[in-house]
């Protein structure tokens, strides 16, 4: 007789336990519809027409979706100030740290940077410095204008890529 009247109590468990779990399931859906309206916000960009006449505004354009060069030129409306965000918003800031060696001045590109060195360095980084040929130095130009094997820079002369190979052959 106990164990017939402990198999009762324990279906009468066993269904009130999957009662309550249904009833938590049921309530839990239930509140759901409220859950979703968090995802339901509308985004604030500018429906049909009104988006061409608008002002193009950087939160809605570039920070709320990814955005293209064309939508982050309507919000500056300028180039110089559109080509500053669009460098940094598309692939990061790489002069950040600055990778010029020997004081050199870094200047942030799509996809990559450019050093701006100061003599007498000079190299993708302003790695490397002035070369010296039989106890004279010799500086590798930085810019050279077309037509001229050397030209003068603060007092020093800076020689062509040519000129140097010849004098250290």
């Amino acid at each position: 007789a106990v164990s017939v009247m402990a198999v009762h109590i324990m279906s009468a468990s066993l269904l009130a336990v999957c009662l309550l779990g249904c009833f938590l399931q049921v309530f839990r859906f239930r509140v759901a519809p409220g859950a979703h309206a968090v995802f339901l916000r509308s985004k604030r960009a500018n429906q049909f027409l009104l988006e061409e006449i608008l002002q193009g505004n950087l939160e809605r354009e570039c920070y709320e979706e990814l955005c293209n060069y064309e939508e982050a030129r309507e919000v500056f409306e300028d180039d110089e100030r559109t080509k500053s965000f669009w460098t940094i918003y598309y692939d990061g800031n790489q002069c950040l740290p600055n990778p010029c060696l020997n004081g050199g001045n870094c200047t942030d590109k799509v996809g990559g940077f450019f050093c701006a060195c100061s003599p007498p360095n000079y190299g993708h980084i302003c790695e490397l410095g002035p070369v010296e040929v039989a106890g004279q130095e010799l500086l590798k130009p930085q810019y050279k204008a077309p037509g001229k094997a050397a030209a003068t820079a603060g007092g020093r002369r800076w020689f062509s890529n040519r000129f140097i190979q010849q004098r250290l052959s």
